[in-house]
């Protein structure tokens, strides 16, 4: 058990024991109150029914005034505890969220071109609302921006790498500026593996001084999209950014699956004939993250 896990355990066993304890001490003011009420008078045999009416009446607002008092008194003793309990969630969704040593939750959408990874980010977005940010797919936005895109081996490494570090920029730009959120990441920093040209002297880990593992450590969760080129669908889509024919996108999603599935939160989500289905499959998948995590619970 990690020491967030363990602290997390440490603060729920304390919720439990002080609600336990304020229990106790709201129903023993209520036992108190009610064996006071019930109490003879000093020095008498007889109930207080059978006593003068004078002496009922000046007992009866003392009565109604200690009844009041416990009254508003255990109210606030409840209202205490449910705040206590409120704060108390909202650091047990904290540790989670720290649990890496960062101070929001990293979600990457990956597969090979084709899978529906950036049309889900955005409805993702949409359907679960502010608590997601999307980190945007750093190898189109270089694409698109002027970056060139060549063949020659050299070249290609270059430009894998400049993706590499876009990329971990990126990430920690957007949770710097979103603190406490979902970051939902188009691609991850593993991606360029799949994209690493077989003529390099090294390879893509060794030539960025990192190992698979580290970069799997980034992530607390991976959602895979298969890609619609294994079902043998086109997948054009007006994407200008994207060269690949069916074959070689069926080639980048198997060595993609390959380095992804090592990840131990590892979520696949299969082609589908409906790609509207392959979408809802998608969103059930990351609401089930999010909810075995309370991450949209700690804060509004």
């Amino acid at each position: 058990m990690g020491v967030d896990e363990a602290r997390r355990d440490d603060l729920t066993l304390t919720v439990d024991r002080g609600s336990s304890v304020l229990g106790d001490v709201a129903e023993r003011r209520d036992t108190s109150s009610l064996q006071q009420n019930r109490t003879l008078p000093r020095g008498s045999t007889r109930p207080i029914d059978d006593q003068t009416v004078s002496k009922k009446r000046s007992l009866i607002p003392c009565c109604a005034r200690h009844a009041e008092w416990s009254i508003t008194s255990n109210a606030r003793v409840r209202q205490r505890l449910s705040s206590y309990r409120r704060g108390a969630e909202s650091v047990i969704v904290g540790l989670r969220m720290n649990a890496s040593g960062r101070n929001h939750f990293r979600i990457v959408l990956t597969g090979g071109p084709g899978g529906g990874k950036s049309t889900a980010a955005d409805l993702f977005r949409r359907e679960i609302g502010e608590k997601i940010v999307v980190v945007p797919e750093t190898a189109t936005m270089l694409f698109t921006g002027g970056f060139p895109r060549v063949g020659e081996p050299k070249a290609r490494a270059a430009t894998q790498k400049a993706i590499f570090h876009a990329q971990v920029a990126l990430e920690d730009i957007q949770g710097a500026l979103y603190p406490g959120r979902v970051l939902l990441c188009d691609r991850g920093t593993i991606d360029g593996a799949a994209f690493w040209p077989e003529a390099a002297p090294l390879g893509f880990f060794e030539t960025l001084g990192t190992s698979l593992d580290r970069e799997l450590g980034r992530y607390d969760a991976v959602i895979f999209f298969e890609s619609a080129a294994v079902g043998d669908i086109s997948i054009e889509g007006g994407n200008p950014a994207r060269t690949e024919s069916n074959a070689e996108a069926r080639e980048l999603d198997m060595r993609l699956r390959e380095l992804w599935s090592k990840h131990p939160a590892f979520h696949f989500v299969p082609h589908s004939a409906s790609f509207f289905a392959k979408l809802q499959e998608g969103l059930r998948q990351l609401q089930a993250i999010v909810d075995q995590n309370g991450l949209l619970h700690g804060d509004s």
